[in-house]
């Protein structure tokens, strides 16, 4: 009978998706091993929130963009093929330290998850929204805070 589940959620299929991936891969893996919990069991973490803010970010979609000619007289189109023509999923995982961006409203609360609890055949969460006083807003920036 296990006591403690310690661990930093990390799953390789879960590289390149939105950071709260990793999160709801390790608790579906915790929950897999119910069974051989303890009552008492102690989870770190412990829980994990979601959250969202809106953001004005122009060079978000740029960075989405296929490179058509030459950069300082130098043919680079070769990196197209390391981004293929394929849609922009409505999430994906974007370093906003590497360009310049603005949170534009509040943060919010989109779910929290406590680990003990059991891991649901589906999930709803109350419906949030965002309001900013910018009409330049860019997208939503979602990030996980483990609790």
């Amino acid at each position: 009978i296990i006591s403690m589940v310690s661990g930093e959620p990390f799953a390789k299929e879960c590289e390149g998706l939105p950071c709260d991936c990793q999160f709801w891969h390790h608790w579906a893996q915790v929950d897999a091993l119910r069974f051989a919990l303890k009552s008492s069991c102690i989870f770190l973490p412990r829980a994990f929130r979601v959250k969202a803010a809106l953001l004005g970010c122009r060079d978000l979609w740029r960075r989405r963009q296929r490179i058509s000619g030459p950069v300082q007289g130098v043919d680079v189109s070769a990196i197209n093929e390391l981004h293929p023509d394929v849609p922009v999923p409505q999430r994906f995982p974007c370093s906003l330290w590497q360009v310049e961006h603005a949170i534009l409203s509040e943060a919010v609360t989109l779910c929290s998850i406590d680990m003990e609890m059991p891991f649901p055949d589906s999930q709803e969460f109350p419906k949030t929204t965002l309001r900013s006083q910018s009409t330049a807003v860019d997208g939503i920036v979602t990030w996980t805070e483990v609790c």
